[in-house]
């Protein structure tokens, strides 16, 4: 698509459904092999956006309902599916982890 979003992944979703999906259990996705992953958070690499920028972190489902590929190492989605994240860059992309409510 002329408009795409390159994003390196440094996080995805996990959703109890994709196992399922992995097992067989839902022809959703058709025979594999595939690549799943509906939730990617990541830095763009590349833009055809006048949307982002290289270096944008962002977040999205692209190509939800279909399967976005967001266990690879790079997605390419469509603008309008993906949005910048507000908060801060941070100095390391090590993955976060929610704060835990005990």
């Amino acid at each position: 698509m002329p408009t795409e979003v390159l994003v390196r992944v440094e996080a995805v979703g996990l959703n109890p459904l994709e196992a399922r999906l992995r097992a067989g259990e839902f022809p959703l996705l058709g025979a594999p092999p595939f690549v799943l992953g509906w939730d990617v958070s990541g830095v763009v690499e590349e833009s055809l956006s006048w949307r982002f920028r290289p270096g944008d972190e962002v977040f999205g489902m692209p190509l939800f309902p279909r399967a976005a590929n967001a266990y690879a190492e790079l997605v390419a989605a469509p603008p309008h599916c993906t949005w910048r994240s507000s908060r801060p860059r941070s100095r390391t992309s090590r993955p976060r982890r929610c704060p835990s409510s005990a």
